[in-house]
């Protein structure tokens, strides 16, 4: 497999568990914009988390892949790419895109793969995948570590300290920084060219 794109559903009516009107509009920009940049005649494998929005996001995406490779492209429902139910710790979900390495590698017999899935899933093994094959991280996906900013601030005005000097003293007493998962867009996808070892991130 040479190309990945993980794309996160469009906007959803939770409850229903089903991508809105406005979701749709979402989608449809989406697929319009990735239909202009993919090849014709490419070789490509559709999966997607089993939840309704997830899978009504990946049949949107059917009949231009079908177009794309001149065959009718089915949806392989994949449970490791459902939401994470119970969110823990950064590292917990960063070790659940560990462990999806292993299954995206199930589909390498395809030139490109299309995964249909949620927000921290795709980040973690966006990351997860990164980390294994020592790609360049892109600002976008790169964990947030800023000390916190409200800490700063009443450093800043208890002691008159400059802004560089309290994020200093707060390392200093080992005051840990912030880390959490980036989040993406509704309906937007990060593409991996495994090739060029590059990450970029699709929006509409």
């Amino acid at each position: 497999m040479d190309q990945l794109y993980f794309v996160r559903h469009a906007n959803a009516d939770y409850l229903n568990d089903c991508i809105t009107p406005s979701g749709k509009r979402q989608m449809d920009q989406l697929i319009s914009i990735l239909d202009q940049s993919l090849p014709e005649s490419l070789d490509c494998v559709l999966v997607s988390s089993p939840s309704g929005r997830a899978m009504k996001t990946a049949n949107g995406f059917v009949p231009m892949l079908t177009r794309k490779t001149g065959r009718e492209i089915s949806i392989v429902p994949e449970r490791g790419l459902d939401q994470i139910r119970s969110i823990g710790s950064v590292e917990e979900i960063l070790q659940n895109g560990r462990e999806n390495v292993g299954l995206i590698e199930k589909y390498h017999s395809s030139e490109y793969g299309f995964f249909i899935s949620h927000d921290k899933i795709i980040v973690a093994t966006s990351l997860a995948i990164a980390e294994k094959l020592s790609i360049n991280i892109p600002e976008f996906l790169r964990l947030d570590k800023e000390i916190d900013q409200s800490l700063v601030n009443w450093m800043m005005n208890q002691f008159r300290y400059t802004k560089e000097v309290s994020e200093k003293k707060l390392r200093e007493c080992e005051i840990k920084p912030l880390q959490e998962i980036p989040e993406i867009e509704e309906a937007s996808a990060i593409h991996i060219d495994l090739q060029k070892r590059q990450i970029e991130y699709i929006t509409r």
